[in-house]
C-alpha cells in the first residue's frame, strides 16, 4: 500500500483527531506515530486495520482515501484537460472552416475556368480530383458544409454507373 502513511495522516486530520489521541489508541508515542505518518517507519497491516476501524472506514477506503493535495491535483488536472479539450475543439473548428474556405475558393476558380471553356457542368470536376474524398469525408468540414451533399450524390451516381456496367442485368429491372 504505497503512500498509506499520507492517507492515514489525511484521514486522521479529516476526522479531527490529534496525533496524541491516535497514538494513545494504538498504544504508542506521538513521536512514533509522527515517524509513521512521515513514512520513516512502516505501518503494520494490523495497525492499518486498527486505524481504519478508528476512522470508521474499511481498509480499502483508507487505502484509497484522497488527501486534500490529491483532490486539488485531480481538480487541477481535470481543469487542465478541460482547457486542452476546449482548445483542441476550437482548433478543429478553425481547421474545418479553413478547409471549407479552400474548397469553396477552389470550386469558384474551377467554375470560372469551366465557364470560360464552355464546360456543360461547371465545377463538377472538383469532385473528380484525387483525394477530394478525404477532404469531404464529413470530418474535415462541418456537418452542414454545402458541398458534402452534392459530393455524396456525385459518388452515388458514379457507383450506380459502375454497378450498371459490371452487372448488365441491373439495368433490365
Amino acid at each position: 500500500m504505497d503512500g498509506i502513511n499520507t492517507k492515514i495522516k489525511a484521514a486522521r486530520k479529516a476526522r479531527g483527531l490529534t496525533q496524541e489521541a491516535v497514538a494513545e489508541e494504538l498504544g504508542m508515542t506521538k513521536g512514533n506515530l509522527s515517524r509513521m505518518e512521515k513514512g520513516d517507519v512502516a505501518f503494520s497491516p494490523e495497525r492499518i486495520e486498527t486505524l481504519a476501524r478508528l476512522f470508521g472506514m474499511t481498509v480499502e477506503e483508507l487505502a484509497t482515501f484522497e488527501t486534500l493535495e490529491e483532490k486539488v491535483n485531480r481538480e487541477d488536472r481535470h481543469s487542465a484537460l478541460s482547457e486542452q479539450l476546449r482548445n483542441r475543439e476550437a482548433q478543429i473548428g478553425r481547421m474545418q472552416r479553413e478547409t471549407e474556405r479552400f474548397l469553396l475558393e477552389l470550386l469558384s476558380q474551377m467554375v470560372r475556368e469551366d465557364e470560360a471553356q464552355g464546360h456543360p457542368q461547371p465545377g463538377h470536376r472538383l469532385f473528380e480530383l484525387p483525394g477530394i474524398g478525404r477532404l469531404l469525408n464529413g470530418e474535415n468540414t462541418t456537418p452542414d458544409f454545402a458541398l458534402l451533399e452534392p459530393y455524396r450524390e456525385h459518388e452515388l451516381f458514379k457507383a450506380q454507373a459502375i454497378f450498371g456496367r459490371l452487372h448488365p442485368s441491373a439495368k433490365k429491372k
